[in-house]
């Protein structure tokens, strides 16, 4: 079985735009070879975790930015195709397409855990949101308000159909902009 890797680059801004106008510089620092087909990022601490497709989650090790480090990947319910952060609970929250989305344990030092996955009877391809409050988009046109539930795992409290499919769900202070 032939295994694909896709480059993850670590791009480093080296200027600080002080006026509008001020440009800025980007360096590449390393570029690592990874599994699957990575689309989302977050740093915690000296760790990326990144959504890699059909590689589940990534673990890479950003300490030092010109030596990075895959550290582990760990299997997802579905596809791992975008990812949000619940640092009340130090969970990550992952859109994985057919499944659904999921919660991930990050305690310790070891790989994510996974606590659960809600299915929400579309193709989950992006999710957004922090506090225990997230927006989530499916390619069947569908924008969902997901909340942190008791037991750690995302529970759907209403849905939005849109005219088109969802792309991107950005969010800002409570804010989503489907696209």
């Amino acid at each position: 079985m032939t295994h694909r890797t896709t480059p993850l680059t670590l791009l480093v801004l080296l200027g600080a735009a002080v006026a509008a106008g001020q440009v800025c510089e980007l360096e590449e620092l390393d570029t690592i070879s990874t599994p699957g087909a990575p689309t989302r990022s977050l740093v915690i601490g000296s760790t990326s975790y990144v959504a890699a497709g059909s590689a589940g989650l990534l673990r890479i090790d950003v300490v030092d930015p010109e030596n990075l480090g895959l550290i582990d990947a760990t299997a997802t319910q579905g596809p791992a195709v975008d990812i949000a952060y619940e640092y009340f609970g130090n969970q990550l929250v992952v859109a994985e397409g057919v499944a659904g989305i999921g919660t991930y344990s990050v305690q310790g030092s070891g790989p994510p855990a996974h606590l659960g996955t809600t299915s929400i009877g579309g193709t989950v391809v992006s999710i957004s949101g922090s506090a225990g409050d997230y927006v989530a988009g499916s390619q069947q046109g569908t924008l969902y308000l997901v909340r942190r539930g008791d037991d750690d795992l995302p529970v759907v409290e209403g849905e939005l159909a849109l005219s088109g499919q969802v792309v991107d769900v950005p969010e800002d202070s409570r804010r989503a902009y489907g696209g």
